[in-house]
């Protein structure tokens, strides 16, 4: 059996699971919209996170950061840097989508010390921009 892809060490981490709030009241309007279009075309659309996570009105940030800076302890910015197109990226943007509901907008951007994120929401009453920086270790000095 030929493998396609070589496999990558360390492994990526499971997702941190995000927290279970419940239903938004912020989101009835939106949520509204949503089921009348599933019922008109008999369950085939396909709609934002609304079950997943905090509030788009109130994400708690510093939990989001420290369970992904916890994930990725493993990981030092060099070694994410490497990987960052190849896996890294897109675990982390996948992730950090089930951690706030209706996530309009994300964008990661690596830098020397960490990964700076930037996220806006949306829900029923407004508009919402989040960002903060996940801090990451330093790759060792003799890393080729």
């Amino acid at each position: 059996m030929a493998i396609d892809e070589p496999l990558l060490f360390p492994p990526l981490p499971k997702m941190p699971e995000p927290p279970v709030v419940g239903p938004d009241p912020r989101q009835t309007v939106f949520q509204g919209i949503v089921g009348a279009l599933s019922d008109a075309t008999r369950g085939r659309v396909q709609a934002t996170n609304t079950t997943t996570g905090f509030p788009a009105s109130a994400p708690s940030l510093g939990e989001i950061k420290d369970a992904h800076e916890r994930a990725l302890t493993r990981f030092d910015m060099g070694v994410v840097q490497d990987r960052w197109d190849k896996d890294v990226g897109d675990w982390l943007r996948e992730s950090l989508v089930r951690w706030i509901q209706r996530t309009k907008s994300l964008s990661t951007d690596l830098r020397p010390k960490g990964i700076a994120v930037e996220i806006e929401t949306q829900d029923d009453h407004g508009y919402y921009r989040y960002s903060f920086d996940l801090m990451l270790r330093e790759a060792p000095a003799n890393r080729q």
